[in-house]
């Protein structure tokens, strides 16, 4: 990731997919067009960005700058699915540290596995997290992404005009799924006497809550969260974005970033990431106090 006087470029190439290093390597006309409109960008003190990759550049750049002065070495990635978000961090974040993916559907685990494969900084966990250790059932969807232990609430997305999302939120199997708490596998995946600088992302289809709730004890040592809201709850028994908003302001996260993920056809957004940052953790404060205008040492932020 390069940064310039006007942008940051998040991961553009022009290489072909698929494409070996040495090989296969001979320009076409549209790369060497879309490379001399890049260098003459950059010379302008501008980044090309292609446009697939534009909905998510604001975020990918609060991300890498987030990270960065956080100095975060531990990324936890609670529904990893296939890897999507380990991706983004990789390419477009730009973030090299540690990463630990948690994924309990078993295809959804393997194919984590396999795009992950070569990366000495990744670990993955086929275990789901919740609020108590032991077993529960999950109803695998249509669309992975989409799988939840929770029902989906049909009769509000029949009445919210969101018929669209019906198939891919049809269950297709269920999976019975060893479950843990983030506290009990604390132990586990840290030597706490280190100090581990940790961000949380969190993306389970109105599970969050319940993931936030079994990590109590390892919330304090928690920098920011990444979490995924929906606007309204598409099943039932989530809870409302605002509740769980409120419970982590609650425990002394502090909105940093709103970015949504979906919309429907008359743009209405239907969910969005929201991350947040430990007003309450020390390295936080001392970095408001050196950043913060007006701020002294001895001022809190809280």
């Amino acid at each position: 990731m390069t940064r310039t006087s006007n942008a940051i470029s998040i991961g553009h190439s022009s290489a072909v997919p698929g494409a070996v290093p040495g090989k296969n390597a001979r320009p076409t006309p549209r790369r060497w067009v879309r490379r001399a409109v890049a260098r003459v960008c950059q010379q302008l003190g501008f980044e090309l960005v292609p446009t697939w990759r534009a909905s998510t550049l604001e975020q990918c750049r609060h991300l890498h700058t987030l990270l960065d002065q956080l100095e975060i070495d531990t990324v936890l990635d609670v529904g990893a699915n296939v890897g999507g978000f380990w991706n983004l961090l990789r390419t477009y974040v730009g973030y090299g540290g540690r990463i630990i993916s948690f994924e309990p559907v078993q295809d959804a685990f393997e194919a984590l596995r396999a795009a992950t494969r070569g990366d000495a900084a990744w670990s993955g966990w086929r275990v789901a997290l919740s609020d108590n250790d032991g077993e529960l059932s999950i109803n695998v969807a249509q669309r992975s992404t989409m799988s939840s232990f929770l029902q989906r609430d049909e009769s509000m997305l029949r009445s919210s005009g969101y018929d669209h999302l019906l198939n891919v939120t049809r269950v297709l199997r269920t999976e019975l799924v060893m479950a843990r708490t983030l506290d009990s596998l604390s132990a586990d995946l840290f030597d706490h006497a280190q100090a581990p600088r940790i961000f949380l992302k969190v993306d389970t289809q109105g599970y969050d809550l319940k993931v936030i709730t079994g990590a109590t004890r390892l919330l304090p040592h928690v920098l920011a969260i990444q979490i995924e809201l929906s606007i309204k709850p598409l099943y039932e028994g989530a809870p409302a974005y605002a509740a769980v908003l409120e419970h982590l302001t609650g425990l002394g996260f502090d909105i940093t970033g709103v970015f949504p993920v979906r919309r429907d056809e008359l743009w209405r957004v239907l969910n969005f990431d929201c991350v947040l940052i430990n007003s309450h953790h020390p390295s936080v404060q001392r970095l408001a106090a050196g950043t913060v205008r007006g701020r002294t040492p001895e001022q809190r932020i809280y």
